[in-house]
């Protein structure tokens, strides 16, 4: 039986004087939330992201899709600086949950992909930034090998076993992964995940992943 949405508009979050737009969709009795970061930020235009947003809305659970760069930004920025910005955009996007009437009462988890997940690992380490759970696909936790062992949010690392270079970025920072996370390299799994079979692998893995720790 298809959920029914009680919220679905878009929003907008201030962060360094800047407005980031986002995508806020509430199913019926939702009571988690999961938001999505893309690679240097950019999520809202990302069919991965998209598909698995529904996905999820469908399971219960309310998201969150924002691009935490605006396009002046990425035009002038390194990858270092970019993830060091948008792991502060990270920490304001998840005060704007605990701040917002319609999201404060949620837990929260985070989906992340390529470097995004070396932002999110970096904001988690800053005492406002805690959330509840966090799935990594193809992420780039070794970009973030100094914030590894700080953490102690339970993560989901996805990696597809066709990707060997991500894999290998995963297998460098592994000895730093807390004792609550997890790496699952998924068959035949690589580039955008867009195939069904293994879109629906990703999919099922990050609900079972978020409906244990949210």
């Amino acid at each position: 039986m298809e959920k029914l949405i009680n919220f679905d508009d878009q929003i907008t979050i201030s962060s360094d004087d800047k407005i980031l737009n986002g995508r806020l969709v509430i199913p019926e009795e939702s009571q988690a939330i999961i938001v999505f970061v893309g690679d240097l930020g950019h999520v809202l235009h990302n069919k991965t992201a998209l598909q698995l947003a529904d996905y999820m809305q469908q399971e219960g659970f309310a998201t969150l899709l924002v691009d935490l760069l605006t396009k002046e930004e990425t035009l002038t920025s390194t990858q270092d600086l970019d993830i060091n910005h948008i792991a502060h955009r990270v920490s304001d996007v998840r005060n704007w949950i605990a701040e917002n009437p319609q999201t404060e009462y949620m837990n929260t988890g985070f989906f992340s992909m390529n470097t995004g997940t070396a932002a999110v690992i970096k904001a988690l380490n800053k005492p406002d930034s805690s959330i509840n759970a966090l799935v990594s696909l193809a992420g780039r936790p070794d970009l973030a090998q100094d914030s590894l062992k700080n953490i102690n949010t339970p993560v989901l690392y996805l990696a597809g076993d066709a990707d060997n270079a991500n894999v290998t970025f995963h297998e460098k920072a592994l000895s730093n992964f807390n004792s609550f996370s997890k790496l699952e390299v998924i068959a035949d799994g690589g580039g955008d995940f867009l195939s069904p079979p293994i879109l629906q692998k990703v999919a099922l893995l990050s609900k079972e992943w978020f409906i244990r720790h949210l």
